[in-house]
């Protein structure tokens, strides 16, 4: 049906007033999903953990979110990611709230090595989190797992996206003309309950990698945030200039 939709559209579900659709993502019946929301939390699930519905309809409840909080990104994880957490359903748990990220075996998944989830926050900060810090939940509902231990009042969660390898690339929108690079593998790997790092040390800290010279970090000014932070893959050209 979505093959050959009308010029204004196929209608997706029924928005209430004052929400709106977050991110749309294709999925198998076999998949995992992963919803990150702007307080931090992280849900993962099986897609069939999510019923079929049709277009018109609203959609059921799923991530538990505060007020003030929403959705920011859907992800699909990879097969080998999935296929390692499937393997342990039987340390499932079904709604976690847990903040430490410590790697006991209730529920954690064994990371493929290679694959890492970037988080990066509307302060500027950022780091990188194995996907076996990840919990498999029954269910869509539920308030998953803790990303890092922040205020939400001071900050928030604005991307939470699978990063394949060390020389991926992240573009990081700080508002108006304000844009930086990193690349992922500058960004520190930690636990999902331990700090982050802030863009002006992930700069300084490439600075002193690179032997073309050093610039001076660009940071983050009083009343700036970041907007959005874009993940490009090293099979792709990274952006330049």
């Amino acid at each position: 049906r979505l093959r050959r939709p009308p010029m204004r559209g196929w209608q997706v579900a029924k928005v209430a007033p004052g929400d709106a659709v977050a991110s749309a993502a294709l999925c198998r019946q076999d998949d995992l999903l992963m919803l990150a929301g702007s307080h931090g939390m992280l849900l993962t699930f099986s897609a069939t953990a999510a019923p079929l519905l049709s277009g018109t309809a609203r959609g059921n409840c799923s991530m538990k979110l505060p007020d003030g909080a929403s959705v920011v990104s859907l992800a699909v994880l990879s097969e080998n990611v999935a296929s390692s957490m499937h393997s342990r359903l039987s340390a499932v748990s079904d709604d976690s709230e847990d903040v430490g990220g410590s790697d006991e075996a209730g529920g954690h998944a064994d990371g493929d090595g290679s694959t890492a989830l970037l988080l990066v926050w509307a302060s500027g900060a950022a780091k990188r989190i194995s996907t076996s810090e990840l919990r498999l939940n029954k269910s869509c509902r539920g308030s998953g797992v803790l990303s890092s231990r922040f205020s939400l009042e001071d900050d928030a969660l604005v991307c939470a996206q699978l990063c394949g390898g060390p020389d991926d690339h992240v573009y990081v929108d700080m508002g108006g003309q304000d844009a930086l690079e990193l690349r992922a593998k500058h960004i520190p790997m930690k636990k999902r309950g331990h700090t982050r790092a802030t863009v002006e040390t992930i700069q300084l800290e490439a600075a002193g990698t690179n032997r073309r010279g050093r610039r001076a970090p660009q940071k983050i000014t009083p009343g700036q945030s970041v907007r959005k932070a874009l993940l490009i893959p090293s099979s792709d050209e990274p952006l330049t200039g």
